[in-house]
C-alpha cells in the first residue's frame, strides 16, 4: 500500500490513532441512530399529535372560540394562531422534514413555512445565554429573522388558517456536538502523545541506523549510548560489542601484515644484495626479477588489507574537476561529463585511487578509457568503458577476487597481481556504493556508483 508509513513511528502512530478513530466513529453511530429515533418519536409526538389535535378539536367551533382555544394551548414549543390566509407552500414543496409526517394525522390543505438551522445557530445553541438562544424555546425568537423555524398552515372548511409555529428540534449533531467535539480533541491529544512518544522510542533506532551505515563506511564512530527500554540497549549494547570487536580484528590483522612485509623486506633486500656478487648475469637478472616479483607482491597485498582501516577523513571535493585532472595525466582517458561540477563528500584520496585503478585497468586490457559522469538527486554514476574482448558473464564477481587475474600469461613484471579491481571494489563499497559490470557489443564496461 503506497500510503502506508515506512518508519515504525508512523505505523505505530498510524495503528493508535486509527483504533481510537473507529471506536470512537462506531461510539458516535451508536449516538447518533439513538438520537435520531428519540427526535423522531418526540416530533410524532408532541409536534405532528399536538397540531393535529388542535386542528380537529376547533374544526367546528366560532372564530372567538378558536382564539381562546389557540391562547390556551400555546406555549413556548408551539404558537398557535388564526390566520384568513397563508405564508407558505405546499406541504409536497416544502424541504422541511420535521412536518412531512403531519399528512398521517389531517386530510386537509397544509402549507409551510421555516427557515432551516444554520451552523451558526449550531454554535448558538451550545455557547450563547438564555435570551439569545433561538433553541430555548422562546415565543419572542419564533418567525424571527435571526432564529430558525417551522410554520404549518392548515385550512380549516370555513377558508380560515390555522397557523402552529415553532423551533425546529435540534438535529442529532446538533445535540452530539460536545460529544464529536470532545472525540476531536482525544484524537487530537492522542495523535500529538504518540507521535511524541514514537519518536522518542524510535530515536536509538535511527541512531543505530545512521551508526551502521558509517561503520559500513569505514568510519570510526563513538559507542551509542545504552539507553531505551531493555530491548533496544540490548542492540545497543551488542552492536557496540560488535563494533569493538570488529575493529580489534581488522587492526591486529592489519598489524600481522604490516609486520610480515616489514620481515619479508629485510630477507628480500638481503638477497637482492646477495644476488649483485652472482658472476653469471643471466642467473642474476633471473634472481633480482624474481625479488622484485616478491616485493610488488608483499607492497600490493598490505596495500589491499590496508583498505579495512583507511584512517582518510570525509571531505568535500569536486568529483568532475578530480576525473579532469586523472584525464590529463593518463593517456588514452577520454572523459565527459552531464554536469560542470559535482561536489561530493568522501575520501578523495581513496576515490582517486579507485578510480585511477579502473581506468588504468580499462587502459591494460581495452586500449582505452572512455570515462562519463552522470548525477541525479540521489547517486553519481562514473561509467568507464573499453573496447577490450569483455569479460565472460559467469566470471564478473571473479574479476574482483584479489589476487584473480583473468589472463594468467601475464606475468608480476607487468605490474599487475590482480588487486586494483579488488582495491576499487573496496574503496567504493565503503562510501556505500558499487561496481557494476557489464559487457558492450565491442568492449567491457564498469560503472561505479556513488550515493549521495
Amino acid at each position: 500500500m503506497k500510503w502506508r508509513p515506512k518508519t515504525l513511528a508512523g505505523q505505530f502512530l498510524v495503528l493508535m490513532v486509527g483504533s481510537v478513530m473507529l471506536a470512537q466513529v462506531l461510539m458516535l453511530a451508536t449516538f447518533m441512530v439513538e438520537t435520531d429515533g428519540k427526535i423522531d418519536q418526540y416530533e410524532r409526538t408532541y409536534v405532528l399529535g399536538r397540531i393535529a389535535a388542535v386542528y380537529k378539536s376547533s374544526t367546528y367551533m366560532s372564530h372567538e372560540e378558536r382564539e381562546q382555544l389557540f391562547e390556551n394551548v400555546s406555549n413556548p414549543d408551539i404558537v398557535f394562531g388564526l390566520g384568513l390566509q397563508s405564508r407558505g407552500v405546499p406541504l409536497e414543496q416544502s424541504d422541511e422534514e420535521v412536518l412531512r409526517g403531519l399528512r398521517e394525522f389531517l386530510d386537509a390543505p397544509i402549507q409551510i413555512a421555516s427557515q432551516p438551522v444554520s451552523l451558526w445557530d449550531i454554535i448558538r445553541f451550545w455557547y450563547q445565554d438564555e435570551e439569545e438562544n433561538c433553541f430555548l424555546l422562546l415565543t419572542e425568537s419564533l418567525r424571527s429573522s435571526d432564529c430558525p423555524y417551522w410554520e404549518a398552515f392548515v385550512k380549516y372548511d370555513d377558508g380560515s388558517w390555522l397557523s402552529a409555529v415553532g423551533p425546529p428540534s435540534p438535529e442529532a449533531p446538533v445535540l452530539l456536538a460536545p460529544v464529536i467535539f470532545s472525540v476531536f480533541l482525544t484524537i487530537i491529544g492522542i495523535t500529538i502523545v504518540v507521535a511524541l512518544v514514537t519518536r522518542r522510542l524510535t530515536a536509538p533506532l535511527r541512531e543505530l541506523s545512521n551508526s551502521a551505515d558509517l561503520v559500513g563506511r569505514g568510519e570510526d564512530i563513538d559507542p551509542l549510548p545504552e539507553t531505551g527500554p531493555r530491548e533496544l540497549s540490548s542492540v545497543m549494547t551488542a552492536f557496540n560489542t560488535m563494533q569493538e570487536r570488529t575493529h580489534r580484528f581488522i587492526q591486529d590483522r592489519t598489524t600481522m601484515l604490516a609486520a610480515i612485509s616489514h620481515d619479508l623486506r629485510t630477507p628480500i633486500t638481503s638477497l637482492r644484495l646477495r644476488a649483485e656478487f652472482i658472476e653469471n648475469e643471466k642467473l642474476q637478472g633471473q634472481v633480482i626479477e624474481t625479488l622484485d616479483d616478491m616485493q610488488t607482491m608483499v607492497e600490493s597485498f598490505l596495500t589491499f588489507a590496508k583498505q579495512d582501516i583507511s584512517e582518510e577523513k570525509l571531505q568535500e571535493f569536486d568529483l568532475v574537476a578530480m576525473l579532469n585532472a586523472i584525464a590529463a595525466e593518463t593517456k588514452g582517458m577520454a572523459f565527459t561529463s552531464s554536469v560542470e561540477t559535482c561536489l561530493y563528500l568522501g575520501r578523495k584520496v581513496s576515490i582517486r585511487r579507485a578510480i585511477s585503478n579502473l581506468v588504468g585497468n580499462a587502459i591494460k586490457y581495452g586500449h582505452e578509457a572512455r570515462v562519463r559522469l552522470e548525477l541525479d538527486e540521489k547517486r553519481v554514476c562514473i561509467t568507464i568503458e573499453d573496447s577490450g574482448d569483455g569479460v565472460p558473464e559467469d566470471r564478473f564477481e571473479e574479476i574482483f577476487t584479489p589476487f584473480t587475474r583473468l589472463d594468467q600469461a601475464r606475468s608480476v613484471t607487468e605490474g599487475s597481481v590482480g588487486l586494483g579491481l579488488s582495491i576499487a571494489r573496496s574503496i567504493v563499497r565503503k562510501h556505500g556504493g558499487d561496481l557494476i559490470p557489464s559487457n558492450l557489443e565491442r568492449g567491457f564496461r564498469i560503472s561505479a556508483i556513488l550515493p549521495l
